[in-house]
């Protein structure tokens, strides 16, 4: 960036900061118009630079080797730095520009990180940190390849996944770690989905394909040994080994094999006979947290369907667990960093679904050190609570949701959003996101649905959305709409739908399937030619496609695809009634933007009202922040017109953002 820019967006940054009230008032409320919140005692409206360009924002801390230092990403300046500082200090002795850094790690066994900047990897010295000082270590002789195994100490080669050869599957090879010595260490068949290493980096699981659609885990004890079958996995079943495998001993996986709920399971190496270690009929198995992921079985489990339970398989599982529920009400937690082999981790926790504080855990004192927090716990007292509940739908289907609601209003009649999820084999989480947040903030309800087809909700629960895309799994987003109505939540002139991916396509098929139940949409890098999809999905899948065909069918079948074009938006353009905004990226790798392209095509073709956007530079979501920003600004206006929830009006981020980036 050059001089001038930096100068100009140190000079705005410092203008927010200085006369944010002003601001407030010249260029942010747009008063709601709907009846149920114009005249109500709304919260104070959060701008949306808080929720999506936000300069105080902090993340992704991580402590070194032995930590006595963290890093962390956060902006100076409004440009974006990796900041280090001690593990008992509060301010950074060493800042490096990060503007175009991707990613950054510590090394397992000194002071050095290791930096992703322009498809390359660097190995860099905090106290040395000039540009010219770094040292190139990617590993040479690659097109595509990523690291699966962290050297712990400096003559250990690292092993990389490269899909050089085919981009349907990869190989591994060894490399040292300036990037050289390039060896094969194990080729692919042609219908290998994975690997398991032991801890000298031999492979010594495999997951196979085969030509039924179901797997077969292979097993062996060296390098020196034949591959073996041990157990075959069907098509439907879910089963992952967890850790790092012991040649000859027993091993954990993930399993819902012979049960609806995933569970914890240990499997005996000769003959592969299951032995449960944490299972439930009422929970599933949503996570497994490893604090040495050198170690071959996990320290805590997280179990449950609406929130998160904790359950320590070892003492520092234990100590997390206390040091995660110390304070009163639900957590939510996500497991982000760890050094000095499992003493040290890093956990972000939302607590009583409110923003992320992320805190480093020292196994050996027992203690939790706050490292910072998300920049919206100030307004912590203005945002919502989410509430996680379940309705039925038309056939009886237990079907589970969160509720978030807008404070300050009575939860009646108002308008109202129903976000449907991506995947479909998805889920939302139980903890604090932006996107809800930020539509309560603006007065709306609303609704988050794990239809039938969600994971994580136990077996029967997602098979129940095996080829029903545009059918039952459409069923459950009307219900939820109905069950807003029915309840008093929702104004029935006045609900929105939204998602992304197959959320979007699955909003796009609502105003099309059920014109005038939802009076606007909002609908982000969908698919909208399902068959177009399906025989086009990334050659990048490989192997792994048979998890697209379980919901929506097999693309080389003239039956499924004649179905599949009967549930396509694109085929029933004619019955939207009412308002779609349409956005989506031009560089997305997973669903081509022509699809966007051509149903804003026809929809305009038609009269039909639809304010379509395409992002330059944006792939499957949006990520940069000056088009985050854009984004949210276009979303709130958008519902402000159509369902009358208020907006921040113009937001000075949106001219600043440009000058951050």
């Amino acid at each position: 960036m050059k001089m001038k820019s930096i100068v100009v967006a140190a000079l705005v940054s410092a203008a927010l900061a200085s006369m944010g009230g002003y601001l407030a008032i010249q260029f942010r409320t747009i008063a709601p118009t709907h009846k149920a919140l114009n005249g109500n005692a709304l919260q104070p409206l959060i701008p949306v630079r808080a929720f999506y360009a936000n300069l105080g924002d902090n993340w992704n801390y991580s402590p070194s080797h032995d930590g006595s230092m963290i890093a962390w990403y956060a902006y100076s300046w409004a440009q974006k730095v990796i900041n280090i500082r001690r593990k008992d200090e509060d301010a950074p002795f060493i800042v490096i520009p990060a503007q175009n850094i991707d990613l950054f790690t510590w090394s397992a066994y000194d002071q050095t990180l290791l930096v992703h900047m322009d498809g390359r990897q660097w190995r860099v010295d905090p106290m040395n940190p000039e540009r010219e000082e770094w040292v190139d270590v990617t590993p040479r002789g690659f097109n595509h390849s990523w690291a699966i195994t962290t050297p712990r100490s400096p003559e250990e080669l690292v092993v990389v996944s490269s899909s050089d050869r085919n981009p349907a599957f990869s190989d591994l090879y060894t490399v040292r770690q300036d990037g050289g010595g390039k060896q094969l260490l194990a080729q692919n068949t042609g219908n290998i989905l994975q690997w398991w290493l032991d801890a000298n980096n031999v492979p010594i699981l495999r997951l196979d394909r085969e030509e039924d659609g179901a797997s077969q885990l292979m097993t062996r004890s060296s390098n020196e040994d034949s591959w073996r079958p041990l157990i075959k996995i069907d098509r439907r079943d879910n089963f992952t080994p967890i850790g790092v495998p012991r040649p000859g001993e027993a091993f954990y996986a993930a399993s819902d094999r012979g049960r609806d709920r995933l569970a914890l399971v240990s499997v005996d190496p000769q003959s592969g006979t299951e032995t449960e270690i944490v299972a439930s009929s009422s929970e599933t198995l949503t996570g497994a947290w490893l604090f040495n992921p050198w170690e071959h079985r996990p320290d805590m489990l997280l179990m449950g369907d609406a929130g998160t339970s904790f359950v320590p398989l070892t003492q520092n599982g234990e100590t997390a667990r206390q040091l995660l529920t110390k304070d009163a009400g639900s957590v939510a937690a996500e497991f982000a960093n760890y050094a000095a082999q499992g003493r040290f981790v890093v956990v972000a926790r939302s607590l009583q679904t409110q923003p992320y504080e992320n805190f480093l855990y020292d196994f050996q004192r027992k203690t939790a050190t706050k490292l910072g927090e998300n920049p919206l716990a100030a307004y912590a007292n203005d945002l919502p609570r989410k509430v996680s509940l379940s309705f039925k739908a038309r056939d009886g289907m237990d079907i589970p949701a969160y509720l978030v609601l807008p404070t300050g209003v009575r939860a009646f009649s108002l308008p109202a959003v129903v976000m449907i999820h991506g995947g479909p084999a998805e889920r939302f989480e139980p903890g604090f996101d932006v996107e809800s947040a930020f539509l309560a903030n603006r007065g709306y309800a609303v609704l988050q649905v794990d239809f039938r087809g969600s994971t994580g909700h136990g077996r029967a629960h997602q098979e129940a959305g095996y080829r029903q895309v545009g059918k039952t799994m459409q069923d459950d987003i009307v219900d939820a709409a109905h069950w807003l109505i029915e309840e008093g939540i929702a104004d029935p002139k006045a609900i929105a739908v939204m998602g992304g991916s197959y959320g979007g396509y699955s909003a796009a098929l609502a105003m099309t399937r059920d014109p005038g139940l939802f009076k606007a949409a909002i609908v982000e890098s969908a698919v909208l030619d399902v068959p177009y999809q399906m025989q086009n999905n990334p050659y990048a899948w490989g192997l792994n496609r048979d998890e697209a065909e379980r919901y929506f069918g097999n693309p080389e079948n003239p039956a499924d695809l004649k179905a599949m074009e009967a549930v396509s938006p694109q085929t029933q353009v004619d019955k939207v009634q009412d308002a779609i905004l349409l956005l989506a990226g031009k560089e997305d790798p997973v669903v081509g933007f022509e699809q966007s392209e051509e149903f804003a095509r026809s929809l305009k073709a038609g009269g039909k009202s639809v304010e379509a956007v395409f992002f330059e530079g944006e792939g499957h979501t949006i990520s940069s922040l000056p088009n985050r920003i854009t984004r949210a600004r276009l979303i709130e206006d958008f519902l402000a017109e159509h369902l009358g929830g208020r907006s921040s009006g113009f937001d000075l981020a949106e001219w600043y953002g440009r000058w951050i980036e």
